[in-house]
């Protein structure tokens, strides 16, 4: 099967990496209250069969 090459990134793109996923999480923490204003309460139905097989 060959070899499988493992890719290293320089330490440029972990830190660029880094910042991206930082400010994500920052952006996202700003308005958490807003986003569960959703459904109050509810059923939730889960089917299944013998051997998770389709029908």
């Amino acid at each position: 099967m060959g070899k499988k090459k493992v890719i290293k990134k320089s330490t440029e793109e972990l830190i660029k990496e880094r910042d991206d996923i930082e400010t994500k999480i920052q952006k996202g923490a700003a308005a958490p209250e807003a986003s569960r204003a959703g459904i109050q309460n509810g059923f939730l139905y889960i089917s299944s069969s013998y051997n998770n097989t389709i029908d």
